[in-house]
């Protein structure tokens, strides 16, 4: 936090309002206890300093929705007024920044295997929600009859993707301003074929050409704004954040390394604060295994002056659990970063929404 004071979006009353109703509302999907436990956790730990939230695009959707931030901000000032309403809370409640960062990544992201669902995310679930008195987006005059029937390019401009179908924001990809009716069909049909956004993401040109009029064109620019969209996530996980635990890695690699066909193996770099320095993949291996040696993950920690290394990798089967040459491997790297005075702060396995770190299980 900067030592410029930013002026909050909303009164201390409001702020203290959104977070009374966002704690009631995940109240009613979780153990009462198992969340007085993970605020336990948090201060057993000595965790005072903000979790890194203040970034989080999905944080920042639920602010923007809530009204705390302006549409539109430029990312860095939508920093600053997360930063501020954390810490502003921090002085009313006398709760921790990294325990209000707690709730509103679960309110937002429904992380940390809590909740199975965000009640802010993707898809608002306003029906369950306790701020939306307050709430802007809930609050937003419905379209009219006249408006509804808008093309999408008209109501995307007025509410953004809130107001079109996934189809009609392909199709808007696909065509422009003024996507035809063969645009739209065209965007279902490849909507239908991969069965989900997150997959046809994650398609090459040539598997959506393989559809009948899908053309080269059509493919590029839909695979050019799943590039672009790759491009901003790995700028944003790049900023050198500070990672406090294993749920910092899973949300800053998660999106990368998810929907990787074969296992890749990275080695984060950290400095004497935990910040990020560097990462650098080391190994690709196939399904099953990847080839990783002591050599290889340690060349560049030693060269760069690293204080600590963590390791992150994916299991493409979606499950985080460690198989047996995992802990090897670990056991392994933990003796030859001991050996060079780098120490390794903990190794994170990659599944499909969920992970599994060495360090929270004891296995470092």
């Amino acid at each position: 936090m900067t030592a410029r004071r930013v002026r909050s979006s909303a009164p201390k009353s409001d702020n203290t309002y959104y977070y009374s109703g966002m704690l009631q509302t995940i109240e009613e999907f979780v153990d009462h206890a198992l969340l007085a436990e993970l605020f336990a956790r948090i201060r057993e730990a000595g965790l005072d300093a903000s979790l890194p939230v203040n970034s989080d695009p999905a944080v920042h959707r639920m602010f923007v929705r809530v009204g705390l931030i302006p549409p539109n901000s430029e990312a860095p000032v939508a920093t600053k007024l997360v930063e501020e309403f954390i810490r502003l809370l921090s002085e009313d409640l006398s709760r921790t920044p990294a325990q209000i960062s707690l709730l509103l990544r679960l309110f937002s992201c429904g992380m940390y295997g809590v909740m199975a669902e965000a009640v802010c995310g993707a898809t608002p679930r306003c029906s369950v929600c306790q701020i939306t008195r307050k709430c802007e987006y809930f609050s937003k005059t419905p379209l009219t009859a006249a408006e509804s029937k808008l093309p999408s390019f008209k109501r995307f401009l007025r509410g953004g993707e809130d107001l079109v179908s996934d189809a009609e924001l392909l199709a808007l990809i696909i065509g422009g301003s003024k996507p035809s009716t063969a645009c739209t069909l065209i965007a279902e049909a490849l909507i239908t074929k991969f069965g989900s956004l997150r997959s046809l993401v994650n398609s090459s040109c040539s598997e959506m050409t393989r559809l009948e009029g899908v053309t080269e064109t059509i493919a590029v620019k839909i695979a050019a704004a799943c590039a672009l969209h790759r491009k901003v996530a790995e700028e944003s996980r790049l900023r050198k954040p500070a990672v406090r635990s294993g749920k910092d890695f899973f949300d800053l690699y998660h999106h990368k390394l998810r929907d990787r066909k074969k296992e890749s193996f990275f080695v984060v770099l950290l400095d004497v604060q935990n910040h990020i320095m560097k990462d650098e993949e080391v190994s690709v291996g196939s399904l099953a295994e990847a080839s990783v040696y002591p050599r290889e993950v340690f060349s560049t920690p030693v060269r760069e002056a690293a204080y600590a290394v963590a390791f992150v990798h994916n299991h493409p089967t979606g499950d985080s659990k460690p198989s047996e040459p995992d802990k090897t491997l670990t056991k392994r790297l933990v003796e030859c970063g001991t050996l060079l005075g780098i120490p390794v702060i903990d190794h994170v396995i990659i599944g499909d929404g969920c992970y599994t770190s060495f360090f929270d299980e004891g296995l470092i």
